[in-house]
C-alpha cells in the first residue's frame, strides 16, 4: 500500500505505508499510485488513477502540442499534415520552395523571379553556374587518353557544345538545363 499527501490541490508527497499501517499526517492511502509529486489533483480520478490524455485535453488541463490534432476517431493525437501546419500558421514554406500535392518541391528559376526571390540577373548567374559545373564535370571525357569510344566522345562533345550555347537560347535564363546520363552514353544508348 502507498500513500500520497495533498496540499492546496497538489500532490506534495508520496511513499510506502509503514509496516504498522500508520500514515504520515495528512496522507491518503492509495493503491498502485502512478503519478508525480507536484501534479495537480485535477489530473487524477477519484481512485487516484491518472486521467487519459483525452480526458485531460477535454477538461483543458493539457493542450494539444503545436503541430498535432485529434485523429478522426478522436482517440489520440496525430501529427498534422504539412498543408494543415501551413494553414494554421505553424510552419512557413521555405524560400525557393512550393507546395505540390502536399510535398515541398523546389521552385523553378522563373517562379523564383516571379515571386521576387531573385532577380533576372541572379537567375542568369545561377543557370550559368550550373552550366559551368556540368561542363567541368564532363571535361575528363574529352581527354584523348580517357577510355571512351569515338561515338560516346562525340555525344559528350555535342552535349558540351549545347551547354556552351545555352545563354543564346530563346527564353534564357528561364530554360531547362538538360543533364547527361553518362552511364547511358557509355552503354551506347
Amino acid at each position: 500500500m502507498e500513500y500520497i499527501i495533498v496540499d492546496k490541490g497538489f500532490i506534495t508527497g508520496h511513499g510506502a505505508v509503514a509496516r504498522d499501517g500508520r500514515l504520515p499526517a495528512g496522507a491518503v492511502a492509495v493503491e498502485n499510485f502512478c503519478g508525480r509529486v507536484g501534479d495537480s489533483v485535477e489530473l487524477y480520478d477519484t481512485d487516484w488513477k491518472r486521467l487519459s490524455d483525452k480526458a485531460l485535453f477535454s477538461k483543458g488541463l493539457l493542450k494539444i502540442p503545436s503541430g498535432f490534432k485529434w485523429d478522426e476517431k478522436e482517440e489520440k493525437t496525430v501529427e498534422m499534415t504539412l498543408e494543415e501546419k501551413l494553414s494554421a500558421g505553424i510552419e512557413k514554406i521555405p524560400e525557393g520552395m512550393k507546395l505540390v500535392d502536399g510535398k515541398l518541391v523546389c521552385m523553378s528559376i522563373e517562379e523564383k523571379v516571379s515571386a521576387g526571390q531573385m532577380t533576372v540577373q541572379e537567375a542568369s548567374e545561377e543557370v550559368r553556374s550550373l552550366r559551368d559545373s556540368l561542363l567541368e564535370n564532363t571535361d575528363k571525357y574529352m581527354l584523348p587518353d580517357f577510355p571512351i569510344g569515338d561515338s560516346e566522345r562525340e555525344t559528350v562533345r555535342k552535349y558540351r557544345n549545347m551547354l556552351r550555347h545555352l545563354p543564346e537560347e530563346e527564353g534564357f535564363p528561364f530554360i531547362e538545363v538538360p543533364g547527361l546520363d553518362i552511364e547511358e552514353v557509355m552503354n551506347g544508348n
